[in-house]
C-alpha cells in the first residue's frame, strides 16, 4: 500500500457553483503536490515525473491506504437535505441501484449548517467542514477500464429536493491521500 508521511492534496476544485438543483456534478483534476519534489519521491508515490498523476491501477497495482474527499466552507441557508456523494458515476447508471452503490462515497449530513453559516459573536460564519473516507471506493474505481487518470468526477444528489429559499455553497472540494 502507498503511504504518505504527510497527507497530500492530490486534487482540488474551488469553482463549484451554488447547489440548488436536482444534482450537481464537478470534476477534480489530479495534480502533483508541490511537496513531492524529487523524481524518486514521485515514482515512489506512483506518480510520473511529467506532471500528470498516474493513479491507473493497471500500471500501478498498489492500493492507497487512506483517501479522503474533503468538502470545505459549506455555507447554506434554509433546510438543506442530506446529500449523497458518488464518484465517476456513469450517466447510464443513474437508475441502477447496484451500480450506484459501487460508486457511492458517502452522505453529507449537514447538521448545523445554517448556524455555522451565520456570523455571530463567537465565529465568522465560515460554514462546515466535512470529510468522507473514500479509500475503498477510490481503489475500486482505479480497477475499472473506464478509470480516467487525469480527473475524478463528483456527483452530488440530494435525498429530497431543495425547499424554496434553501441553498448550499461549497467553498472547496479536495482529494487527500494519506
Amino acid at each position: 500500500m502507498l503511504k504518505f508521511d504527510v497527507p497530500e492534496i492530490l486534487a482540488a476544485n474551488n469553482q463549484i457553483p451554488i447547489f440548488d438543483q436536482p444534482t450537481l456534478q464537478f470534476s477534480l483534476a489530479f495534480e502533483i503536490n508541490k511537496r513531492i519534489s524529487s523524481v524518486s519521491d514521485v515514482k515512489d508515490a506512483g506518480i510520473e515525473d511529467n506532471g500528470i498523476t498516474r493513479l491507473n491501477s493497471r500500471q500501478n497495482q498498489t492500493d492507497f491506504r487512506g483517501v479522503v474527499l474533503q468538502f470545505e466552507r459549506l455555507i447554506g441557508h434554509g433546510l438543506v437535505p442530506a446529500i449523497d456523494v458518488y464518484l465517476n458515476l456513469p450517466s447510464s447508471s443513474l437508475s441502477d441501484k447496484q451500480e450506484k452503490s459501487l460508486h457511492y462515497a458517502g452522505t453529507l449530513a449537514l447538521f448545523g449548517l445554517q448556524a455555522s453559516s451565520t456570523p455571530s459573536f463567537s465565529h465568522a460564519g465560515q460554514g462546515l467542514l466535512v470529510n468522507l473516507e473514500i479509500t475503498e471506493v477510490f481503489n475500486y474505481l482505479r480497477t475499472l477500464p473506464t478509470w480516467d487518470e487525469t480527473q475524478l468526477f463528483v456527483m452530488l444528489s440530494p435525498r429530497r429536493p431543495f425547499k424554496q429559499g434553501s441553498d448550499l455553497t461549497i467553498g472547496r472540494c479536495c482529494l487527500i491521500l494519506e
